[in-house]
């Protein structure tokens, strides 16, 4: 089966209720998605459970439940693994080698999405050009970074 091109990540506001909510993307296991609620990692099966098939899956949190207006993030991390061995000699499994496919296109969608990610929320310079020195003494978690008079300091 291809893969759709899709986004591997998403999120909503909690209702703080147990209110099932379709994941919108594939999972090869359901260990593969990533869960966090207002910044904290949740664990599957213990703050959310995976129902349905994993083509189409459900992710619903346990009690106790997200706080209702809690930002509830969640992306996919799919392995990169290598499961599909060729032979000479042998005839190809096409079912085997459309899985390991399959499963390498989720894996570079959810590298896409990090990246995407990542580069929306960096601070960036213009092409050729060097970023002048930071001074970040004591910056924390969560902190806000500016530029201001040529410098790279906290907000």
């Amino acid at each position: 089966m291809t893969r759709p091109a899709t986004t591997s990540r998403a999120a909503y506001v909690a209702d703080g209720l147990a209110t099932p909510r379709n994941v919108g993307f594939p999972l090869e296991s359901a260990a593969d998605l990533i869960v966090r609620v207002n910044g904290a990692l949740q664990t599957l099966n213990l703050h959310y459970s995976i129902t349905g098939p994993l083509s189409n899956p459900v992710m619903t949190p346990l009690s106790p439940f997200w706080a209702n207006g809690a930002t509830v993030r969640y992306s996919r991390k799919t392995p990169a693994k290598q499961e599909y061995d060729a032979q000479a000699g042998v005839a190809l499994q096409a079912e085997s080698l459309e899985a390991t496919l399959d499963r390498n296109v989720m894996a570079i969608q959810d590298i896409d999405g990090e990246q995407a990610d990542l580069s929306a929320r960096a601070l960036l310079v213009g092409e050729g050009q060097q970023a002048p020195e930071a001074d970040l003494t004591g910056l924390i978690e969560g902190d806000l970074l500016q530029y201001r008079g040529g410098k790279i300091r906290r907000f």
